[in-house]
C-alpha cells in the first residue's frame, strides 16, 4: 500500500503510473493534505477512484479551526467518485487532538451514513455499524432490497 506523499507519489500522474506497473499488487491511500495548490482537486479527482482507503484531513487555521469549504470541497470529489471505503479522520492541528478530531467529524457527518439491521427472530438482535459512507450504505440497501433474488428454495 501507497500513499500520495512527497516526491514519488505527489502527483496524480506519478500515483496512477504506479497503479498500473504494479498490476494490482499496490494500492493506494489518498490524503487530502498530501496535495496543495490551484491543481489540487483536479489530481485529487484522477486519483480517488483508485483509493482503498481515504485520509480525510483538512486545512487548519492557527486555532486548529477546520477550513470547512476547502474540506467540504474534497469530501464532495468522494460522492462524485462513489467512494465506499474507509475514511480515516486526520487532525495534526494545535490544541486537543480529540476536540480537533470532532471539529472535523461535525463537517465530515453529511457524507456518512449509519446501516442498521434487526432480525425477525428471538431473541431479536439489533446490529449497526456508524459513520459508514453514504456510497457504502446505499450500495448495501440495494443488496438488501434486492437480496430476494440471490434466494433459492429447492
Amino acid at each position: 500500500m501507497t500513499e500520495n506523499f512527497r516526491t514519488l507519489s505527489s502527483t496524480s500522474e506519478n500515483c496512477l503510473y504506479i497503479m498500473n506497473q504494479s498490476e494490482g499488487k499496490i494500492r493506494l491511500i489518498t490524503d487530502f493534505g498530501n496535495m496543495g495548490g490551484a491543481e489540487k482537486y483536479d489530481e485529487l479527482a484522477k486519483i480517488i477512484p483508485y483509493s482503498d482507503s481515504i485520509h480525510a484531513k483538512p486545512y487548519y487555521d492557527a486555532e486548529g479551526i477546520p477550513d470547512e469549504e476547502e474540506f467540504r470541497r474534497c469530501l464532495n470529489l468522494l460522492k462524485q467518485a462513489n467512494y465506499d471505503g474507509p475514511i480515516v479522520i486526520i487532525y495534526d492541528g494545535p490544541g486537543d487532538m480529540w476536540e480537533g478530531i470532532d471539529r472535523v467529524r461535525k463537517i465530515g457527518k453529511d457524507y456518512l451514513a449509519s446501516i442498521g439491521t434487526i432480525n425477525r427472530g428471538k431473541p431479536v438482535h439489533h446490529s449497526g455499524v456508524n459513520d459508514v459512507p453514504v456510497a457504502l450504505a446505499n450500495s448495501f440497501f440495494k443488496w438488501y432490497m434486492e437480496r430476494n433474488n440471490e434466494i433459492r428454495v429447492e
